[in-house]
């Protein structure tokens, strides 16, 4: 459990149909040992990233312990992959 804030990193969403502002949770993304402090996702991952075309990833970083960590946004699990050219 996150320190203070978010109890889990965040949660990936997904918008619900019907135009009712309804989401339904995709994943959950775990694993900072403090509040998470920014989020940000990429576009799409093109390239030689064995297994990961066409996924978009979650990226958060946590204070003050100041970690990073990067997760599939789809299954909610972390990615431990060279992500240098994915575009944010």
């Amino acid at each position: 459990r996150g320190g203070g804030g978010w109890p889990d990193i965040s949660r990936c969403w997904e918008r619900g149909l019907g135009g009712k502002g309804e989401y339904t949770r995709v994943a959950r993304c775990s694993g900072h040992s403090a509040s998470v402090s920014h989020l940000d996702f990429s576009l799409p991952l093109l390239g030689p990233t064995p297994n990961m075309a066409g996924r978009t990833i979650l990226r958060s970083s946590s204070t003050p312990g100041r970690e990073i960590l990067t997760f599939d946004a789809e299954t909610g699990r972390l990615v431990n992959a060279n992500l240098r050219d994915a575009k944010w």
